[in-house]
């Protein structure tokens, strides 16, 4: 559990950071999309997704244009600011 407060604590720590902003999923709202790998977003032109057995990159517009729009959606759903450091102190402290 000690890694984990750890990680927690960064994450509030980076949240500060001007040039990082940080959203936060509640648990006890539903997501809007449920994402079936991690993938990370580039300039809108590129699209890295992560699978089990390695990296895909996504180049063509249409699937670039799909990851965006869950992208968005996830983003629009996530807590920001004070509401995320919140949250996350809210599962620091049930932690046991």
């Amino acid at each position: 559990m000690d890694t984990l407060r750890g990680q927690l604590d960064r994450l509030i720590i980076v949240s500060g950071l001007a040039s990082v902003e940080l959203g936060v999923l509640p648990v006890a709202q539903p997501s809007p999309v449920m994402p079936l790998a991690g993938f990370s977003l580039h300039d809108e032109d590129v699209v890295f997704v992560e699978t089990l057995t390695g990296e895909q990159i996504l180049q063509d517009p249409g699937e670039v244009m799909a990851y965006l729009a869950m992208f968005n959606l996830l983003q629009e759903a996530a807590a920001t600011g004070a509401d995320a450091v919140a949250l996350i102190h809210q599962a620091v402290a049930r932690l046991p």
